[in-house]
C-alpha cells in the first residue's frame, strides 16, 4: 500500500524522546528481592516508582528501568529509599522462594 501525508500526519509536530533504558542491580533473599538503581544525579522531583504485582518501574528522565519480576510481590510490605544518589527498592515477596 502506498503512504500518504494522511497516514503519517501523527509523526508531525513535537517529537518526544524514547527514555534511555536505566540500569540497576539486585540481590535476593527467601522472602525479598532488593533492586537499586543509580539515578545519575536526576531531581529528587523528577523520580516516579511505579509497582503492580509483577512490575517494577523506575523513572528518573531521561532514563526508565523497566522490570517485570519473576513472580508477584506484596506492595503494601514494599518500600524505595533514597540515599547517596542511589534509589533502594526492597520489594516483599508474595510466597517465599528464590527466583534467580
Amino acid at each position: 500500500a502506498a503512504v500518504t501525508d494522511h497516514h503519517i500526519s501523527h509523526c508531525q509536530g513535537q517529537k518526544k524522546k524514547m527514555p534511555l533504558k536505566g540500569s540497576y542491580s539486585w540481590c535476593e533473599t527467601i522472602n525479598h528481592i532488593e533492586v537499586e538503581v543509580p539515578l545519575k544525579g536526576a531531581s529528587r522531583k523528577k523520580i516516579d516508582v511505579y509497582t503492580a504485582p509483577s512490575i517494577l518501574k523506575v523513572s528518573y528522565p531521561p532514563f526508565l528501568v523497566d522490570i517485570n519480576l519473576y513472580a508477584e510481590i506484596d506492595e503494601e510490605k514494599s518500600k524505595a529509599v533514597l540515599k547517596n544518589g542511589t534509589l533502594k527498592v526492597k520489594l516483599a515477596k508474595e510466597k517465599p522462594s528464590l527466583w534467580g
